[in-house]
């Protein structure tokens, strides 16, 4: 990534005065054609100073064509908008390998746990219906399903309602029925049943790995 900023910086006909790996109080440092490097407490990120960021600075030694605040505004935009690009890539390649090493998990509709009612008195939705740990899900109030978010959905919905729900035990069938108890989450009601599924970890290959990871930093940027 050092060489990257510096081949950035050094397009650009920008000199930079300061250019540290890390953040906090500065470990060692020395100094290379007018140019401090170093290392600093925290090895995270890095800093890069380029001369004329402040304009009330007094730069000394450097022409007026090398300073930052006398560049082009596509050349400030630019350089301004690289740090952000850096992290995100980062980031990136580092929950790509995560995926590539340890593949992903996720939630299936076959059932792990039987949850306890709301109010511990009562027994649960699921339990009332008769539904077992080794039990598949596969339709729920009339409705094919086919991912546990997808059950989800169709449970949070139908709060307090009757639904059916259709399983497979072994190779057979079942269809049942049970009432769905209800939860308040901020103000909102939602549905509760009472199960937890079996996580399931696969392998995946690189397409996959990087449509999980692009997939993942979208939804995690829009959280912010």
């Amino acid at each position: 990534m050092k060489q990257d900023i510096i081949l950035l910086l050094d397009i650009l006909r920008l000199l930079f005065s300061e250019f540290f790996v890390g953040f906090g109080p500065k470990i060692f440092s020395f100094k290379r054609n007018g140019t401090e490097y170093g290392l600093k407490g925290i090895p995270f990120g890095g800093y890069v100073k380029i001369p004329g960021m402040d304009e009330s600075e007094q730069v000394e030694g450097y022409e007026d064509s090398e300073l930052f605040h006398t560049s082009k505004w596509t050349t400030k935009l630019f350089i301004a908008s690289a740090g952000i690009i850096v992290n995100f890539l980062t980031a990136w390649i580092m929950i790509f390998a995560i995926f590539i090493t340890n593949g992903v998990t996720q939630p299936t509709l076959n059932i792990e746990t039987i949850g306890d009612s709301i109010n511990q008195q009562d027994i649960s939705p699921i339990q009332s219906a008769g539904l077992r740990p080794g039990d598949t899900i596969i339709q729920f109030n009339g409705q094919d399903v086919e991912t546990w978010d997808q059950l989800v959905s169709i449970i949070e919905v139908n709060p307090g309602q009757e639904v059916s729900i259709k399983y497979l035990r072994g190779n057979s069938v079942y269809l049942t029925s049970a009432i769905l108890e209800t939860r308040n989450i901020n103000g909102s009601e939602i549905g509760y049943l009472g199960v937890s599924p079996v996580i399931q970890q696969t392998d995946v290959g690189i397409l996959d790995a990087a449509l999980f990871t692009t997939t993942l930093e979208i939804e995690m940027t829009s959280r912010r």
